[in-house]
Parts: C-alpha cells; sequence; structure tokens
C-alpha cells in the first residue's frame, strides 16, 4: 500500500513531523522522499507546531515576522541557523521579509 493513501493516527503524524523537522530537508523534498503527500504534511506541520519547545511553524502577521527579523539579525547567527534553533522555516522567514519590503514600498512618502 502507497504511503499517501494509508490512513495514520495523530501519533504516527506526530513522529513524522519529528522526523521530518530532524531531517533538515524541504517539506517538498521529504514527501517525495517519503511517499506522503507535501500538503498533508505541511498541515500537519502546522498542526503540531504547539507540541514542540520552540516557536514551530505557524501563520504569523508581518509585524510579529517583523520582531523575529530585527531578533535574527541582532543575533548574529545566520538566518538558517537561527532559524532552525527557532523552529522557524527559512523559507517562510525569506517570504515574510520579502512582503515587508514590498509593503514598505508601497507606503506614500512624506516630504519634509
Amino acid at each position: 500500500m502507497s504511503l499517501m493513501t494509508k490512513q495514520r493516527s495523530k501519533e504516527e503524524w506526530a513522529e513524522i513531523v519529528k522526523d521530518y523537522k530532524r531531517s533538515g530537508m524541504s517539506i517538498r523534498t521529504y514527501a517525495e522522499k517519503n511517499d506522503i503527500s507535501a500538503k498533508t504534511l505541511s498541515n500537519h506541520t502546522l498542526c503540531n507546531a504547539g507540541s514542540s519547545s520552540n516557536t514551530g511553524n505557524k501563520r504569523r502577521k508581518l509585524d510579529e515576522w517583523a520582531i523575529l527579523i530585527s531578533e535574527q539579525n541582532a543575533s548574529g547567527l545566520p538566518a538558517a541557523v537561527w532559524c532552525k534553533k527557532k523552529g522557524i522555516s527559512i523559507q517562510a522567514m525569506r517570504d515574510a521579509e520579502r512582503k515587508i519590503r514590498t509593503a514598505e514600498s508601497k507606503k506614500p512618502q512624506s516630504w519634509v
């Protein structure tokens, strides 16, 4: 039976998510190597974020990302290392940085 069609318990998914997080792979790569739906793995990763002692992957507002980005910059650590320690997706952080830059560039500039 293919792993894609197999029904799994919450406990099984929690173990898969732990293994994925330890792997250091992207969701897509891990899912392909383990014959799992990337979308399903992503959903379970978000659902299991609260069970980790790290911050975990969750939906954040841009102002929350701005604070996290400032903390990362102040830490002196490379972004990838800092994100891994915090349990934050480096890609999500990069996406947030891009969105913040885009939002800032669209703000009307005041003339002094």
